[in-house]
């Protein structure tokens, strides 16, 4: 990642279910199942919403996003083995990845500073799954906007009005996100549509 410029930090974050969602240029999303005998986790789906931060990137930054993506992209049912790690001196934990041999991904705690992340509106939207109505809660500012977009990227719903709740119901079962949108800037949360 030395020749990526300017920098790019990938993200990820992975819950207790193993879902996965992070962002490089674009937002996307994954889910693992562990396989307890063999002690791994195996992809079981991953999908890409072009609906990031990134308007016209460097070639460095479309290069890195490729890459990345492509060691997802298309391989669910492989198996990753992975490493849990805490570094006793700093308290850093981390995960490692590796499915294809001599390609490892880590991931680690560590916090950068100086992104603008930091100040994005926080949000939370309920319920997760949904079958009808998501709503929306906005820590202190008023939403404005609110777009609902398919894993490869296609606006399927957008509201302008009464934005604390959307009416779901005609959406198919699967994974969505919804681009919320303030005075403050914008955020996107991921859903499941049942």
């Amino acid at each position: 990642m030395a020749d990526v410029e300017p920098f790019l930090s990938v993200d990820m974050r992975i819950d207790e279910q193993l879902f996965v969602e992070g962002i490089a240029c674009n937002q996307y999303g994954a889910e693992f199942l562990y396989d307890t005998p063999n002690d791994l986790l195996e992809l079981t789906f991953f999908g890409i919403c072009i609906c990031g931060t990134c308007t016209n990137p460097p070639q460095s930054h479309v290069d890195l996003e490729n890459d990345y993506f492509d060691y997802f992209l298309g391989r669910e049912g492989e198996f990753y083995e992975y490493v849990l790690w805490t570094d006793s001196g700093t308290g850093i934990m981390g995960l490692t990845l590796e499915s294809i041999p001599g390609f490892i991904l880590e991931y680690q705690n560590e916090p950068v500073l100086g992104t603008s992340a930091f100040n994005a509106p926080k949000f939370t939207i309920h319920p997760n799954p949904v079958s009808e109505t998501l709503f929306i809660t906005s820590e202190g500012q008023p939403i404005e906007y609110i777009s609902v977009y398919t894993i490869s990227g296609k606006r399927v719903l957008s509201k302008t009005l009464n934005t604390n709740q959307i009416d779901v119901s005609g959406l198919k079962a699967g994974l969505y996100f919804a681009e919320i949108t303030t005075s403050e800037g914008k955020s996107v949360q991921k859903f499941i549509k049942k």
